[in-house]
């Protein structure tokens, strides 16, 4: 149980950096400002990933 909640961790440390990079893309190549945006889809992905693991414990 103890290297799934870390696998998840490591998981979830990933999809923010790519989260951080594709902002970085984002504002610097096609200058889009969405920062609303792009804070809603990290948020979108850590439920999606932290309801699934409560639904699987379940």
């Amino acid at each position: 149980e103890m290297l799934i909640s870390v696998a998840l961790g490591q998981v979830l440390s990933l999809l923010v950096c790519g989260i951080g990079l594709t902002s970085k893309y984002l504002s610097e190549d096609f200058h889009a400002n969405t920062p609303v945006f792009q804070s809603f889809l990290n948020y979108i992905l850590l439920f999606l990933v932290y309801t699934t693991t409560l639904a699987v414990r379940q």
